[in-house]
């Protein structure tokens, strides 16, 4: 409670009926017989006893003022302004005798009327502010203690009274604003300065908090231990982690902070978070032997791990085993330390690891995963080193690096003449000297012109009308209609033009249909892709089916002699230099019942990035990070490295399973492993249409076939197109799909002896103009279509790249069906947003992010 004093002057009305002189010679006796004989108005009287509330403070008698005060308000006999003064001289008087129920009462008509600010002493809102604030009406309290700051109260009473009722209801907005009036009253009272961090660091100003402890700091404030853990611990809420394990380092070295598990412990976290990860070794594992604390050898471990020592990780997991038991997180440590084995070459010590890992429920599938790949790995393919694979500092910049040999030397004699008789080449195609296309493709149309020669594409120059720049893409077509609609009537006239996929959705529904529109080549590429591509044609080679050397930037195989350069002409097209993509997918049942969940894919490419251009021998295809998006939440993320050369290093996976806040390293492998929330619909090697090893199937390239195939499907991403219309029972709905007629390259890939797929045979359509799979017939090992992959093309005039999205998986023998890539009711994808760095896709950067 704040003590109030009570001064006679501020009880005696400005509005007299006698002169002030004659009213001072008057006595307290006569004005009090004036009233018991009961004369005059009730005007008068109400200035009697206001004149004898002032008589009586004067005096001392403090209870003699409030009963005088009390009958004058009863009267209501005075103007407003004059009765709202007599409230707030009361207030102050009831205030004073701890009567705070009473000052509510008495002050509550101001309340209830909105009475300005101005319209009382400040004392008086300050005095039902502290009455609120003694019978724990915390909110209540917040109103008129800032009425009473904005009429002119500044000490550094109010603002403390302020601070404890700000605090207690939850305003702490406006407790930090009372802190900075303190620290500017008071500057050298360290007990503000400790409790404006606190308060901004519980509203999430973080960086306010910090500033506030640095000033203390400067000022000598900060002289115990737990006082400079308030900054360190600052430093690591506002994101500048570098400087609380800089600070923290300093000071622990000094002695000016413990050297307590508990301290060391929270320095490895500051050097780890700044990805310091050389750093972070030595306190952690001084922490780790100050308790014997299991799980700290744990993290050591997997810390070790992170920079790939090996030896070093496998010693902190043995020691975590013999310290004690870590209980759920036992599985973890047995699955990481298998992989430590492995990376050692040592194969028993880790299948004996893994098999143990495979007690445990949480990771039972990936350490099941892991003695498979084992089993199968062929004999004297030893893993390499991954030295700087989770960041021995902090993440690197993106750099242009030259090739070797024949990297400064993309651009290919191409000055021969056209003799080909096809239309010449557009600004900013190169001439090839032959009849393809620079990316191989057959420059002229068919017999019939219904696939017309190539012109270039759809460039940036030819954007439709309407599209803005950054936009969503406009459907350069939408007035076309359709030449015409195949259905089961006239199947068979077209039949040889379409895939075994679509036959089999005409046999199973008897309302599907394609609707078929005129064509258009639409696919470009820029300049640089094309001279690479060329290029490549003179160093690209395979050392083995998944082992790629000699090609830069554009498409490896111009002219392609087998069916697994095709696919890697798939794997290697452009796609811009990164990619951010916020799209849903939906297992849609046969009754047209759609679970639909959102998605969120980020990806830097190293193999064909503009910005970046990779050097000849660099190993990275392309950085991969999925999650699953709850409401803005990753509820389960995959971390992919995808590498080009199989022998100089495999695909990296890295797992989180929802709930758990850490990583699992996933082994090297897709194949038909579920891709996890399909309901078993989508295999791992099947996103992308095709992204898995090849060493599973013998690829047959059956050559060129002209087919009716989904192209140019930019209706299908119009965001007026709902789910609800799209996803269909069965199929999805036919009059929103667009079909052309194209030619694509078929490759047939069938079961290696000996290998094990839950495909037998795979028939893949790849369009020659874009390299990318369009459609995908799956056959079960009986050979009975069992899966149809449907992918609808889309040219990016924009940015010059040809993607599929949606992309359809059908099952044939049940019903449903798989959309994945949908676009309609989300964000979309987006392409060179420039927002990362390779170190980003590090697990470490990752884990940081899942805190």
């Amino acid at each position: 409670m704040i003590a109030l004093p009570v001064a006679a002057q501020q009880y005696r009305s400005q509005v007299q009926e006698v002169p002030t002189e004659e009213a001072e010679k008057t006595t307290r006796e006569d004005l009090e017989q004036q009233l018991e004989q009961g004369g005059g108005s009730d005007y008068g009287r109400a200035l009697t006893l206001q004149h004898l509330a002032g008589l009586a403070a004067e005096e001392g008698d403090l209870a003699k003022a409030r009963g005088y005060l009390e009958r004058a308000i009863a009267l209501e006999a005075l103007a407003q302004p004059a009765t709202d003064e007599m409230r707030a001289n009361l207030a102050q008087l009831q205030a004073a005798a701890g009567q705070y129920r009473e000052v509510v009462e008495t002050m509550q008509p101001l309340i209830d009327r909105g009475a300005d600010a101005g319209a009382v002493d400040a004392q008086a809102w300050l005095a039902l502010g502290n009455a609120h604030a003694q019978l724990g009406q915390w909110d209540q309290a917040v109103a008129p203690l800032e009425r009473a700051s904005q009429v002119g109260s500044r000490d550094e009473g109010l603002y403390r009274l302020q601070l404890a009722v700000f605090m207690e209801a939850g305003r702490f907005d406006a407790a930090a604003g009372a802190l900075d009036e303190l620290v500017k009253l008071a500057p050298d009272n360290k007990a503000y300065w400790l409790q404006l961090a606190a308060v901004n660091t519980r509203r999430g100003a973080d960086a306010e908090a910090v500033s506030a402890l640095e000033i203390a700091q400067r000022r000598g404030m900060l002289d115990t231990a737990s006082e400079r853990l308030q900054l360190v611990r600052a430093y690591l809420e506002s994101g500048a982690p570098y400087d609380a394990a800089t600070r923290l380092s300093d000071w622990m070295a000094s002695g000016r902070i413990p050297t307590s598990a508990a301290n060391w412990r929270l320095l490895a976290s500051a050097w780890t978070r700044a990805e310091e990860f050389a750093r972070a070794i030595d306190p952690l594992r001084r922490a780790a032997e100050a308790t014997g604390d299991p799980q700290l050898y744990a993290q050591l471990g997997q810390l070790q791990m992170d920079l790939a020592n090996w030896p070093a990780a496998t010693e902190a997991f043995e020691r975590a085993r013999a310290a004690g038991d870590i209980g759920a997180d036992t599985g973890s440590l047995l699955l990481s330390q298998g992989l430590a084995y492995y990376q050692q070459s040592k194969a028993d010590l880790a299948r004996g690891a893994f098999e143990s890992a495979r007690r445990y429920d949480a990771v039972a599938d990936l350490a099941g995963q892991w003695v498979e790949f084992l089993d199968a790995r062929p004999p004297g393919l030893e893993p390499l080193a991954m030295q700087g694979l989770a960041g021995a500092g902090k993440a690197s910049s993106p750099t242009t690096t030259s090739g070797e040999g024949e990297a400064d030397s993309d651009v290919a004699a191409t000055d021969g003449p056209d003799d080909t008789g096809a239309a010449p080449m557009p600004a900013g195609v190169p001439d090839t000297g032959d009849e393809l296309t620079p990316v191989g493709a057959v420059r002229a149309g068919n017999a019939d012109g219904s696939i017309p020669t190539w012109r270039g594409g759809l460039t940036p120059d030819r954007a439709p009308p309407g599209y803005e720049s950054g936009g969503r893409v406009v459907d350069p077509f939408a007035e076309e209609t359709p030449e015409f609609v195949i259905t089961r009537d006239n199947l068979d006239q077209y039949r040889d033009l379409l895939s075994a996929g679509h036959r089999a959705l005409f046999e199973r529904y008897p309302d599907y249909r394609m609707p078929v529109y005129p064509t258009h080549r639409t696919a470009a590429y820029p300049e640089a892709i094309y001279r690479a591509t060329l290029a490549n044609q003179r160093r690209a080679r395979l050392e083995d089916p998944d082992s790629l050397v000699g090609a830069r930037l554009g498409f490896p195989f111009r002219e392609p002699e087998t069916g697994v350069e095709v696919l890697w002409n798939h794997r290697l097209r452009f796609r811009s230099n990164d990619i951010w993509v916020r799209s849903d997918e939906a297992v849609v049942r046969d009754d047209g019942i759609a679970n639909v969940q959102r998605r969120v894919e980020e990806v830097l490419f190293g193999y064909g990035n503009l910005s970046a251009p990779a050097g000849i021998g660099e190993n990275i295809i392309a950085y991969y990070l999925m999650s699953l998006d709850d409401n803005g939440r990753r509820k389960g993320s995959v971390l992919v490295h995808e590498t080009m050369n199989k022998r100089r290093g495999e695909r990296r996976i890295w797992a989180s399973v929802p709930g758990a806040m850490r990583l699992f390293r996933v082994p090297p492998i897709g194949y038909d492993n579920p891709r996890p929330s399909t309901d078993g619909l989508m295999y791992l090697d099947q996103i992308d249409m095709y992204n898995g090893s090849f060493d599973r199937y013998v690829w047959r390239l059956v050559g060129r076939k002209e087919m009716i195939v989904p192209y140019n499907g930019y209706r299908l991403q119009d965001p007026d197109l709902s789910y609800q219309s799209l996803l269909q029972p069965g199929h999805p709905d036919p009059g929103e799909m667009r079909y052309e007629r194209h030619r694509v390259w078929v490759v047939e890939a069938t079961e290696r002896g000996g290998e094990n797929h839950e495909f037998g045979t795979r028939i893949f359509y790849i369009d020659e103009d874009s390299w990318s799979i369009l459609m995908v017939d799956n056959y079960d090992k009986a050979g009975n279509l069992w899966r149809f992959q449907e992918g609808h093309a889309v040219q990016y005039y924009d940015l010059q790249l040809t993607y599929t999205g949606p992309v359809f998986i059908f099952d044939l023998k049940d019903g449903r069906y798989f959309a994945t890539r949908l676009t309609n009711e989300a964000p979309g994808v987006f392409y060179n947003t420039g927002r990362y760095q390779p170190g980003d896709f590090r697990p470490a950067a990752l884990r940081q992010r899942m805190r």
